[in-house]
């Protein structure tokens, strides 16, 4: 029929049902989109058939495991990388934009912990930070930050969007990024994916 097909990829645990629901409404708005969103375990799941037609995809990214690094830079990345696709990923600030705190521990990448990894401006408590920007590095890409966006974009609307939201509704501060390789051509540098 035509119709741009897009398809919602969530990457770990994570219950976004409901804005799922909302994000499916957005879209069915727009005759020319269809979405299917898709939840499943990352080493149960084939990837190649779920964006075998896809036109855009739109990867969530939660889970900091590293076994989910390795499913989605080195099994996701490589099947989309020639189509429209953004990578979300959830949990990873904009250093610019927190109180920083001068309390230094060194990164636990055990997971017996939480601790705050700083490179640069990425801010996280995920053991899978360092890998993330080293991919980006590696291939030139931008990892690009909401709260960045926000503090840049929304300055002269702010008590706009304060008062249309309200406190519990509106924030500065949005603790996601965003990349894509869409961003420049390849060839690019992918790791092994052992799942």
């Amino acid at each position: 029929d035509g119709a741009a097909i897009i398809v919602l990829l969530i990457v770990g645990w994570i219950k976004l049902h409901s804005r799922i629901l909302r994000l499916e409404v957005l879209i069915a708005n727009d005759l020319s989109h269809r979405l299917e969103a898709i939840e499943n375990r990352i080493s149960q799941f084939n990837y190649e058939a779920a964006v075998a037609n896809a036109k855009r995809i739109l990867v969530v990214w939660n889970d900091s495991k590293i076994t989910t690094a390795e499913c989605v830079l080195g099994t996701i990345l490589p099947l989309i990388n020639d189509r429209q696709h953004a990578v979300i990923v959830y949990g990873i600030s904009d250093g610019r934009y927190q109180v920083q705190s001068n309390i230094y521990e060194l990164p636990d990448y055990s997971g017996n912990r939480d601790s705050i990894t700083r490179l640069g401006d990425v801010e996280a408590a995920r053991k899978d930070t360092v890998i993330i920007v080293d991919f980006l590095s590696r291939n030139g890409l931008t990892f690009f930050s909401a709260d960045h966006s926000l503090q840049s974009g929304l300055n002269e609307k702010t008590s706009e969007m304060l008062k249309l939201l309200g406190d519990r509704l509106f924030s500065m501060q949005a603790h996601w990024r965003w990349f894509t390789l869409n961003e420049k051509g390849g060839p690019y540098c992918f790791p092994s994916c052992k799942l």
